[in-house]
């Protein structure tokens, strides 16, 4: 399944249907979480990678009732480095996730709308996507994969923090939620960084999907929130 996925230029799920699909590419969910037993992924040992890597691939069953979709474990340790990279560019890992291929993988869903990184920067990085702007959509499939992983996990939470994450920028909810722009009018008639300046004044950040620094190839932006300490997933 993952090398047919790999081969083609996109995913099922990128059918180009979804409200607002002229502008709005994609909406985008990702909720990090983090064991309780284990130390983050950075500091682990190769036992406790492992470990983490064998919890991952026990929620398979669970995550499979969940009616939605088909999964299966992908180690990265079974993929050559072209297709690795291919994952990365196709947003079902990260540039970061493939440098160490070690006990590392994701729990990828048959039509790649959902994909699962572990032992990434946390131990689970739950990512749901879906065409056009559906932020309800994609929440509600993360929420209820993030429900029924938990109910057979003990995630590390703190009543006063929210759920622990490896970088303290997602203490809390371990939310963050975006959308995936091609606004090329905005770039051309000179409005677009407006914009982007009102926008940040709310806790919300862009950034160009294609590109290096400030050269963004494309006009395709994403924006995501920055916030997720004191605040709750339903306000963000």
């Amino acid at each position: 399944m993952v090398r047919d996925m790999l081969m083609a230029p996109l995913c099922p799920w990128q059918d180009g249907t979804g409200e607002f699909r002229d502008i709005v590419l994609d909406s985008r969910v990702r909720l990090n979480r983090n064991l309780k037993k284990y130390v983050f992924p950075d500091k682990a040992s190769d036992t406790e990678l492992s470990a983490v890597l064998d919890e991952a691939k026990g929620q398979l069953g669970t995550l499979n009732t969940l009616g939605q979709g088909y999964y299966r474990f992908i180690s990265f340790e079974d993929l050559s480095p072209l297709e690795r990279e291919v994952l990365a560019v196709k947003h079902l890992s990260s540039a970061g996730h493939i440098e160490r291929p070690n006990h590392r993988g994701i729990l990828l869903r048959d039509d790649g709308a959902v994909s699962i990184m572990v032992n990434e920067d946390d131990h689970f990085c739950i990512q749901v996507a879906a065409p056009g702007f559906d932020l309800r959509r994609v929440w509600d499939q993360a929420a209820q994969i993030d429900d029924a992983l938990e109910s057979h996990l003990d995630f590390a939470f703190r009543d006063d923090f929210g759920y622990l994450t490896a970088s303290p920028s997602l203490t809390g909810t371990g939310l963050t939620v975006g959308v995936t722009l091609h606004v090329p009018a905005l770039v051309l008639m000179k409005r677009f960084n407006r914009i982007v300046q009102g926008t940040t004044k709310f806790g919300f950040t862009f950034s160009g999907i294609y590109g290096e620094r400030n050269d963004s190839i494309g006009n395709i932006f994403q924006i995501t929130n920055q916030i997720t300490l004191g605040v709750t997933e339903a306000d963000t």
